[in-house]
């Protein structure tokens, strides 16, 4: 009570008698609810309808079981820190959305979830089932640190929820629902970043694209508007903002233009894409110069490069007339598949400092006494060649660090 009342007891009674009404109400919707275990509630969610055009909520679970195994399937070959059940995390797809038909969930609708695992362990459910089914709409808020999940969910929640906002962006999107301007009446940026901070908390690794296409093709029984190439553009692009979001990173600043220059090496896996980003940010913050070395390399070659629209064949070292020309060949050689497994075993930090390390010197002085863009077009392509074999062992694997502010001598 906000501030002195007369009869504070009478004021006490009348708060206590709502308040046991709602607890009794609470007690017959759980007993009445539970006199069915979850699952035989999953038909009934043929009666909710999801989101315009998208079908029912039973449709939904539908395309959210498909989901789930793809992404299983998509995971295969990656490292995972927890055992990867899929009956579990397909189970949960099942039951997920049940508990939107119980009585329970109508009068308290902010239960959803919360309600569904009480329910799943009344109905002896596995408990990680229950648990994904309880955590499924985490987290609420986008100011969540994305570390702190890590102790609130599990992993199979994790896995569960980008599943379950995938579907949302693909319907979405695919009919014309997306964002604009500061209009959001779906969250989808919410759902957006939300997918994006649990891949950046569990460092989940999938294709990007594949999982949006499997989402694509679940929905074959709704056309959507959008054709596959067309939405598969809009959502990577939405998604890399979601990206910049969620590391709050500002336009103008060395770490945007280092996330930048990740993003236009690959977005594909986007756990790759915080792991690259971590270890650019911090090789940048401990080791500046040998950075800055690394940035000159690929800002030069870059440049020698952005002019020409011929195609470039492999090097043809008979085509040197420089000693050079051949000097820095032989070390593309000896280096590059050095290089190339450091980036395979994800050690972009090494990778590049060694990159830097390597070509710095050798570049200058090859630039100093051989002329790239030369007259005659076999030399001046195959010099150029060159020049893309040293690009491309850093902007293929880790980073294109040329969208950095150029670097000065």
């Amino acid at each position: 009570l906000n501030g002195k009342r007369k009869g504070p007891g009478r004021i006490q009674r009348d708060y206590e008698n709502v308040l046991v009404s709602r607890l009794r109400d609470a007690q017959y919707f759980y007993e009445e609810d539970t006199k069915e275990p979850l699952e035989k509630k999953v038909p009934r969610l043929k009666e909710i309808v999801f989101l315009g055009r998208l079908g029912t909520m039973a449709e939904r679970i539908d395309r959210l079981r498909a989901l789930a195994r793809e992404l299983s399937v998509l995971m295969r070959g990656f490292d995972f820190q927890e055992r990867l059940d899929e009956e579990v995390l397909e189970r949960a797809a099942l039951l997920s959305k049940a508990d939107l038909v119980t009585r329970m969930v109508y009068e308290f609708p902010e239960l959803q979830g919360i309600i569904g695992q009480e329910y799943a362990l009344d109905a002896k459910e596995p408990p990680d089932v229950a648990k994904v089914i309880g955590e499924q709409y985490l987290p609420k808020s986008l100011a969540v640190d994305y570390k702190t999940l890590l102790g609130k969910l599990s992993a199979l929640s994790a896995l569960f929820g980008i599943v379950d906002r995938m579907d949302l962006l693909v319907g979405a999107f695919g009919t014309r629902l997306e964002p604009t301007g500061s209009e959001d009446p779906y969250a989808l940026r919410r759902a957006g970043g939300v997918l994006v901070k649990l891949v950046r908390a569990f460092r989940i690794h999938f294709s990007l694209s594949q999982l949006i296409q499997k989402s694509y093709e679940t929905y074959k029984s709704i056309k959507l508007d959008l054709s596959l190439d067309v939405l598969l553009s809009k959502l990577l692009d939405f998604l890399k903002e979601r990206v910049v979001f969620e590391l709050q990173v500002k336009c103008g600043t060395k770490p945007y233009e280092i996330l930048q220059g990740v993003l236009k090496s690959s977005f594909d896996d986007l756990a790759d894409v915080f792991d690259r980003y971590d270890s650019l940010i911090n090789l940048f913050a401990e080791h500046p110069k040998i950075f800055l070395k690394t940035s000159k390399v690929v800002e030069r070659t870059s440049n020698i490069l952005k002019g020409s629209k011929e195609k470039l064949n492999s090097v043809d070292p008979s085509l040197f007339k420089e000693s050079l020309e051949k000097e820095l060949f032989e070390l593309i050689q000896k280096e590059g598949p050095v290089l190339r497994e450091t980036v395979k075993a994800k050690e972009y930090d090494k990778a590049t400092r060694h990159y830097g390390e390597i070509f710095f010197d050798p570049l200058h002085h090859f630039f100093d006494s051989v002329m790239v863009n030369v007259e005659d077009p076999q030399i001046r392509r195959n010099r150029q060649a060159l020049m893309l074999d040293i690009n491309t062992l850093s902007t293929a694997g880790v980073a294109d660090l040329s969208c950095l502010t150029p670097v000065r001598d």
